[in-house]
């Protein structure tokens, strides 16, 4: 690729137009620690200027307690923005064009924000990378980690609808060693947390932050003969002419077809269509509340649709009794610091458990949140 992909859906153009950004759950990447993890921020620059910081996720000292991510004084992180080494693993190169020191003794939380006291001029369309290191004296003991979002092994390839997979990655390695795709070693996926914000005006990144409705024993966020669940959304920056639509989930019981109803603010349909049950992969909501088994499935709408700049619609998710989908919600980090740039601003995820009173999905703390999307997104002509 010569230019940087983000598939947010531009007006005019055939882009999707949705999250686009797929989630299982939160990954904890130690930098340090007893396998001295350091990591790499892979991304294509979507602008020729000074990246000047880097508004990210830190699992610190305050946050977790156990030791587990997070231990002693938290060392001090080193930032190294690299040039790519321009092989087919798109690597870091190991030359170095700005770098910083952050030291992690009070930093903690969903907005970390780093600022380059040197910053590097940078070239639209091009390759780089963010590599992170430990350099405290003692890193086996002083650590905190860095948070993405992630995908078990059953990702399919793109992995992120928004993003060409070499465009926004995160690579790890231990110690000297080579680095990596994944620290998992079994195909898993982490995307990087952040939001990129450049000298002029411009931003890029992945600004979701969490997962709501994982599974475990409460049920939220499921769709079944009574519950329903939807994505209510203004459509800005132009018309969309829509031609299908994508969501991820997983099937957890049940027969009955998945429908997709697009409709209008006002609950006038628009078109209804389904995607047979035996299409959908069955999963289990427990896996310590993992999102794991879910993936991507579109079905085409019978004719396109205008989806008219400044109108309101639904995109309504049900299914007949004794069936169940279930539905993991991200979260955008708008309370967060994270530019709008990073995630979709235009709706919002809704569940009716009554089938008919809508009420914004819950957060992690139990109350209604509208920073919730479904994972979705409509592609067009």
């Amino acid at each position: 690729m010569t230019a940087l992909t983000i598939r947010m859906g531009s007006a005019g153009t055939a882009e999707p137009y949705g999250a686009l950004i797929g989630a299982d759950d939160l990954n904890n990447t130690i930098i340090g620690g007893t396998n001295a993890w350091s990591a790499s921020y892979r991304f294509r620059a979507s602008e020729s200027s000074a990246l000047n910081a880097m508004n990210h996720y830190i699992i610190g000292l305050a946050e977790d307690t156990s030791g587990a991510y997070a231990k002693g004084t938290g060392g001090t992180f080193r930032y190294s923005l690299q040039s790519d080494d321009g092989s087919a693993n798109h690597f870091p190169s190991g030359s170095v064009l700005a770098t910083q020191d952050l030291d992690m003794t009070s930093v903690d939380g969903a907005q970390v924000l780093l600022t380059w006291a040197s910053p590097a001029t940078l070239t639209a369309g091009t390759l780089y990378h963010i590599v992170v290191t430990n350099i405290d004296g003692t890193p086996t003991a002083n650590y905190v980690s860095l948070d993405g979002t992630f995908q078990f092994a059953t990702v399919s390839l793109p992995v992120q609808p928004r993003y060409a997979d070499v465009d926004w990655h995160q690579l790890d390695r231990i110690g000297a060693g080579a680095w990596q795709e994944n620290q998992r070693g079994d195909g898993s996926y982490i995307t990087p947390i952040a939001s990129l914000n450049y000298a002029n005006g411009g931003h890029q990144g992945m600004g979701y932050i969490e997962t709501w409705g994982r599974g475990g024993s409460d049920g939220y966020n499921t769709c079944d003969g009574t519950i329903k669940l939807r994505e209510a959304f203004t459509v800005s920056g132009g018309d969309r002419t829509v031609t299908s639509v994508h969501i991820r989930l997983a099937r957890t019981s049940g027969t009955g077809a998945l429908s997709l109803r697009l409709e209008t603010s006002g609950n006038s349909e628009i078109e209804t269509v389904t995607i047979a049950a035996a299409s959908i992969a069955t999963a289990s909501k427990g896996g310590g509340g993992h999102g794991q088994g879910e993936a991507w499935y579109s079905v085409a709408f019978a004719s396109s649709h205008v989806l008219a700049n400044g109108s309101s619609y639904n995109l309504v998710l049900s299914t007949t009794a004794g069936t169940e989908y279930w539905c993991v919600c991200i979260r955008k980090g708008a309370s967060y610091g994270y530019d709008s740039a990073s995630y979709y601003n235009d709706g919002h995820a809704q569940i009716a458990t009554d089938g008919s009173t809508w009420a914004n999905v819950k957060a992690l703390t139990g109350a209604t949140s509208a920073e919730g999307d479904l994972q979705f997104y409509f592609e067009g002509t």
